[in-house]
């Protein structure tokens, strides 16, 4: 009887549920690794060194910045982390969020920057500003013209979809109407 077990063991690995489970548990660790993103690499921040900013004027800063279509940015929009871009369009949402300087708060948009052929807008860029009490508000419905730098894509999900969108960094902003 002895051995029997000792020969019964040695032969697991001949079972065909035996390399069932073992793939069963590989497929979990792969998707538990998925999950929790442990597949990504980090990146190491000693490393990156800060280039420094040129301070440029306000109508320098608007000269440098491009009006392209909005499938330009929208196709990749974290390959144009840090290009400057120019977009004019209706605002559809404002959130105001509180920030830690005095008097100031800070605005997450979503702005339609095409306009169709019958006048209505579409396109999504979400845009981020920081506003003092004193500056004029963009509000839900205002025609604006803005200036800034891209800044990746936002997701943001739903039920059963989710969405993606290019994020602009306000520098400069006018409200048209």
């Amino acid at each position: 009887m002895h051995f029997m077990s000792r020969f019964y063991f040695k032969q697991i690995y001949k079972k065909w549920w035996f390399w069932t489970i073992i793939v069963v548990i590989i497929c979990l660790l792969v998707a538990i690794d998925f999950a929790l993103g442990f597949h990504e690499k980090k990146k190491d921040s000693s490393k990156i060194i800060e280039p420094t900013k040129q301070v440029l004027s306000q109508s320098d800063y608007k000269d440098s910045c491009k009006t392209v279509k909005y499938s330009y940015i929208a196709r990749n929009p974290n390959k144009h982390i840090g290009e400057r871009f120019k977009f004019s369009g209706q605002v559809e949402s404002v959130l105001k969020f509180k920030t830690n300087k005095k008097n100031v708060n800070a605005y997450n948009m979503r702005i339609d920057v095409t306009k169709d052929e019958y006048g209505f807008w579409d396109d999504v860029v979400c845009a981020n500003i920081e506003l003092d009490d004193s500056d004029d508000k963009i509000l839900e419905g205002d025609i604006v013209t803005i200036w800034g730098e891209c800044d990746g894509q936002y997701e943001e999900n739903e039920l059963h979809h989710s969405y993606v969108y290019p994020v602009i960094n306000i520098e400069y902003y006018n409200i048209e109407k």
